[in-house]
């Protein structure tokens, strides 16, 4: 196992007993700035990694899984379009573009898409049966990216009462795609017409104050609080763990005593983040 925690900057000890190509790979996933880790394409590409590995899978390490744009199935895009929300534009410029950040949803959703050639029969004989009895005057519908785009009139039936109870309204793009492919009935629930600014996560408390003003305010609010805690060592001096005894005022019972890890990490040049984590 690992001996102490990742710092901000990526402080940590390997075990001795790893090969070197271990130790390589480790350092590159165990990056303290999570901007520069090793990505999970990557990782399947390094040598130490396809050491003994299936040969099913070494060949889909070995074949980057690329779209030509002069390789584009009309069908797989009509019924992307249909069962993923996404505009027939929206698609043909991802694959023009290849993979980025950005495009790689709806590559990851063409190439799920493609490989399932029943799937997409299905998906564009729906179509066609809906198209036939649907009122021609549909209105306009928007795409996940905000972006207005004239709805097709062979759109599928849409059940608001959907809205706030059905998962393909909550998952991601590509989890919906993997659930169309097991159950095709899916393919006929249009995703929620919604426009929204992107929301941002985020865990702990987030500053732009130096780090060690940052570490300076916190262990005054600990002392503060009556708390008590270990003396970091080089490797984790980022790290504070500490403890405390809460009483309830007025009460007969023992005080509770209460554990807690602080971390501080970098996620980008002058933006840092304190994390807390309990420990009993």
């Amino acid at each position: 196992a690992f001996k102490g925690n990742i710092s901000s900057n990526g402080v940590y000890r390997l075990p001795d007993d790893l090969s070197p190509g271990a130790k390589n790979l480790f350092a590159k996933m165990l990056a303290g700035n999570p901007f520069n880790r090793i990505t999970i394409k990557v990782i399947m590409e390094d040598e130490w990694f396809k050491v003994g590995l299936p040969e099913y899978l070494l060949k889909d390490v070995a074949t980057e899984k690329k779209v030509s744009p002069d390789d584009v199935s009309e069908d797989v895009v009509n019924a992307l379009a249909i069962a993923m929300g996404y505009s027939r534009e929206e698609i043909i410029d991802a694959i023009k573009i290849g993979r980025t950040p950005e495009t790689e949803e709806i590559l990851d959703s063409y190439q799920l898409m493609k490989s399932n050639k029943k799937l997409v029969e299905d998906i564009n004989k729906q179509d066609r049966l809906h198209t036939a009895t649907n009122d021609p005057s549909h209105p306009r519908w928007r795409t996940p990216t905000n972006i207005d785009y004239p709805k097709p009139d062979n759109a599928t039936n849409y059940n608001p009462e959907l809205d706030d109870c059905h998962p393909a309204v909550v998952l991601p793009q590509i989890h919906r795609a993997s659930m169309v492919q097991l159950r095709p009935e899916l393919a006929s629930i249009q995703p929620i017409s919604t426009k929204k600014s992107k929301t941002r996560w985020h865990f702990g408390i987030r500053s732009r104050s130096y780090p060690l003003d940052v570490m300076g305010e916190i262990y005054r609010a600990l002392k503060n609080l009556g708390a008590e805690w270990v003396r970091p060592s080089e490797e984790e001096l980022w790290t504070i763990k500490v403890r405390w005894r809460y009483t309830v005022s007025d009460s007969e019972q023992d005080a509770d005593l209460m554990k807690m890890q602080i971390q501080l990490f970098q996620l980008e040049p002058n933006n840092y983040l304190v994390d807390f984590k309990f420990d009993g």
